[in-house]
């Protein structure tokens, strides 16, 4: 009879968190459970809770990798026809707010894929096509919506009041490809293109482009604003040639402007925003990784790393480039000389989420396996590799640092559930 009564509450416990768990509830799990492999890593680890985001397995969401937000982990869920934000309680999972206050033929948007988002404060703002929304996150109201004439991509970045985007001008006289950078107003969505200096072009090249923007950096220094942008020109075949321009907005005048980064090639264009840091210029460039001095645009290093970075991407940290070659390894440089100070390959990588890092721990998912991966920044060790407890694919992943005597945290999600978990340190 004793055996029956520790069973039957057994059941009654998994059963309560099973029901819970259909009503759209978080389920907490506190045993502490820890798991690992022959050589030390941790593979599987209990969850501080998790929260369901759809009820169709079938139907979810790419990759969105927000800030956490006044205690908030924003997420997409999937209980209605259409995909909606969610705000979760980073300590609870409980849903703070909802939005899908789309426009046009955004109403029947089943996947939401907020690539490079720009955020600054209480703003977020992304781009779905001609299509511009800005979102409080405080709240999750809509601050403002619109729609333009013409497409941008998905890719923004920004400083403090503008954002920068990418678009489409349309043909010029010769029938050429152009693509602009926009600066648009964080208040009112408005956007207006950045002029490019006057460049030669190379004709009669395959793509019919005469010059695609690859991503731009708006940056003050010196109590001035600048403009720093990487652009591709196209030869015959679609061979690249990449390039670094910097433009002085106070002065109005451009301190270089065809400053080529690496000699022509099919795969050298710049897959994500540039990076400065202490007046270096980080680029990724096809399969290389790339340092430019920032106000004179000469190379400082170049390095192939054997595979590109159009996911995993790359971040700076205390002097160091930490970089993801898909589907090979993790490189991590030094910033100044470009010497590898490691590289690890790690068994079925695959193609990876961006990176997070907090006290000295990189977090990312593999495509490969779809783990959870915890990475130690000064080695590269693997500390965590952890299986998913609803076997779906991680994927991004947030990060908070802990404050008030709260411990640091990993917020992550599958296409089923979010997930949060206690960080290495």
């Amino acid at each position: 009879m004793p055996s029956f009564k520790i069973d039957y509450k057994m059941n009654r416990a998994f059963f309560s968190c099973f029901v819970i768990t259909l009503l759209g509830f978080n389920c907490k799990k506190d045993d502490g459970f820890e798991k690992k492999d022959k050589s030390g890593i941790i593979v599987n680890k209990s969850f501080l809770w998790k929260k369901p985001l759809t009820a169709n397995q079938f139907i979810w969401s790419g990759s969105i990798q927000l800030p956490i937000f006044e205690d908030k982990y924003i997420t997409a869920t999937h209980f209605e026809s259409n995909a909606k934000l969610a705000a979760l309680d980073i300590f609870t999972g409980e849903t703070k707010w909802e939005w899908n206050d789309y426009l046009g033929k955004d109403q029947d948007t089943i996947f939401l894929d907020l690539l490079k988002p720009y955020y600054y404060g209480n703003i977020l703002i992304f781009q779905k096509g001609p299509r511009s929304y800005c979102i409080d996150m405080a709240n999750g109201q809509t601050v403002w919506k619109r729609s333009d004439n013409q497409s941008f991509q998905t890719y923004l970045t920004g400083t403090r009041q503008e954002f920068l985007a990418r678009g489409t001008e349309g043909p010029d006289t010769l029938g050429y490809e152009i693509e602009y950078d926009y600066i648009g107003n964080i208040h009112n969505g408005e956007k207006y293109p950045l002029n490019y200096p006057s460049f030669e072009l190379i004709t009669d090249n395959d793509t019919q482009i005469a010059m695609r923007s690859t991503g731009g950096n708006l940056f003050e220094a010196n109590g001035k604003q600048y403009f720093l942008s990487t652009y591709v020109k196209f030869a015959d075949h679609w061979i690249a040639l990449p390039f670094l321009a910097l433009y002085n907005r106070t002065d109005k005048k451009w301190e270089y402007a065809e400053k080529q980064i690496l000699p022509p090639h099919l795969r050298n264009a710049a897959s994500n925003f540039p990076i400065i840091s202490e007046d270096i210029v980080i680029t990724s460039i096809g399969n290389h990784i790339c340092a430019n001095e920032l106000w004179t645009g000469d190379s400082i290093w170049a390095y192939d790393c054997g595979g590109n970075f159009e996911y995993g991407g790359f971040l700076v940290h205390d002097g160091r480039i930490y970089a993801m070659a898909e589907a090979n390894a993790l490189y991590c440089f030094d910033l100044y000389t470009g010497q590898v100070i490691w590289k690890q390959d790690y068994d079925g990588l695959g193609t990876t989420s961006r990176m997070s890092h907090l006290n000295g721990v990189l977090y990312f998912s593999s495509g490969g396996s779809g783990t959870l991966m915890a990475v130690d920044m000064a080695t590269g060790k693997i500390i965590w590799n952890l299986e998913s407890p609803d076997g779906g694919s991680y994927k991004e992943v947030s990060v908070y640092p802990g404050k008030d005597g709260k411990k640091p945290l990993i917020l992550t999600a599958t296409y089923q559930n979010a997930y949060c978990y206690e960080a290495v340190r």
